[in-house]
């Protein structure tokens, strides 16, 4: 009973505030923001934001001017574009606009926000086959990075700026570090193959979003 009220209690929260908080949050949001504080540089972009619905056990709650910071105890994430539903229990960090509809403590939330996704920049070199970080936002985690590419010929692993693998081939999922500024996407054919361009896609797994493609020729 308890589960099903509180599949109606969601369901009509998020029909009716939907349309309302977009616009709301949307217009909280025109203005690109850098915030920085001892311990964090965050952008705020509208481009770089979605709506959810978020709710669940939180823990490491952090409240800013213009934004709310806190990790993931067990969470549950819905998003509307794409249309997705995640749960998180691991300590991932999330980041939400300070204008949110709901209820936040320092245990539990409940709340229609925009969501952030991280900015990362890559350069890409085509003589070492690598696609390297420029530079990217903090605590961002290589296990919410996905990666993929259009061949599947392609075998790829990611290393640390100091060449260590965060993980095995073809996979970020296990890995515990944070994306820095000199990590690297290693990129090599698993056959003899002529030299050709691959598209190397990143996208964010908390908000399902996408962050970036690139084209590498190897």
């Amino acid at each position: 009973m308890r589960k099903q009220f509180m599949s109606i209690f969601i369901s009509v929260l998020v029909i009716a505030t939907t349309i309302s908080i977009g616009e709301s949050l949307q217009g909280s949001t025109i203005n690109s923001i850098t915030q920085k504080t001892s311990n964090t540089t965050t952008l705020l972009n509208p481009a770089s934001q979605d709506i959810a619905l978020i709710f669940g056990k939180i823990t490491d709650l952090q409240r800013y001017d213009t934004y709310i910071r806190f990790q993931a105890v067990q969470l549950r994430v819905i998003t509307f574009s794409p249309v997705s539903f995640t749960s998180y229990s691991s300590e991932e960090y999330f980041e939400i606009n300070k204008a949110h509809l709901g209820l936040i403590t320092k245990q539990f939330i409940f709340s229609l926000t925009t969501t952030f996704i991280p900015t990362i920049d890559c350069s890409v070199d085509d003589t070492l086959d690598r696609l390297v970080i420029v530079a990217v936002d903090t605590d961002v985690k290589w296990k919410n990075i996905e990666v993929t590419t259009d061949n599947s010929k392609v075998a790829w692993r990611v290393y640390t700026f100091e060449g260590t693998p965060v993980d095995g081939w073809n996979s970020t999922a296990s890995a515990i570090t944070n994306v820095n500024a000199g990590d690297y996407l290693f990129i090599q054919f698993n056959e003899t193959t002529p030299p050709t361009d691959v598209n190397v896609t990143f996208s964010y797994t908390p908000t399902a979003s996408f962050l970036g493609i690139w084209a590498i020729n190897v």
